[in-house]
C-alpha cells in the first residue's frame, strides 16, 4: 500500500513514508509554492534547496542553476527562472536517454 505524501514537507524535512528498502530522501517543495516573480539571494535559494551557499555557487559554475542576476552586487534569482531551468534540464535529460536507448536497442539480442 503506498502511503499519501503530505503536501508541506520542507526543503530539509525528511520523507516521512516508511519504505523498507530505501533510504529516506529531501522533498524540496517550497521553490514550487513561491511566486513566479519572488526574488531569492543566495541565502534563500541555498535554504529553499537545502544545500550551503557555496554549493548555490558551484551549482551555478555548474550549470545546474541558471547565472544570476546582480542586484547592489549580489547575486538574486526569479524562482519562477529556478523552476524553468529545473525543468529545461529534466527535458533535455530525457531527451538524451531516450536517444541512447535507441542508439543501444540495435545491440539487444531479439
Amino acid at each position: 500500500m503506498k502511503q499519501e505524501m503530505p503536501e508541506n514537507v520542507g526543503p530539509t524535512e525528511e520523507c516521512p513514508c516508511s519504505h523498507d528498502a530505501e533510504p529516506k530522501g529531501i522533498i524540496v517543495t517550497k521553490l514550487a509554492e513561491l511566486p513566479e516573480k519572488a526574488l531569492l539571494d543566495e541565502r534563500a535559494l541555498a535554504e529553499v534547496l537545502g544545500v550551503t551557499k557555496r554549493t548555490i555557487r558551484r551549482m551555478v559554475r555548474r550549470h545546474e542553476l541558471p547565472p544570476p542576476f546582480r542586484v547592489a552586487g549580489r547575486a538574486r534569482w526569479f524562482a519562477g527562472k529556478v523552476l524553468d531551468h529545473f525543468k529545461a534540464e529534466a527535458e533535455r535529460r530525457a531527451t538524451k536517454a531516450r536517444a541512447e536507448a535507441v542508439r543501444l536497442r540495435k545491440y539487444t539480442l531479439d
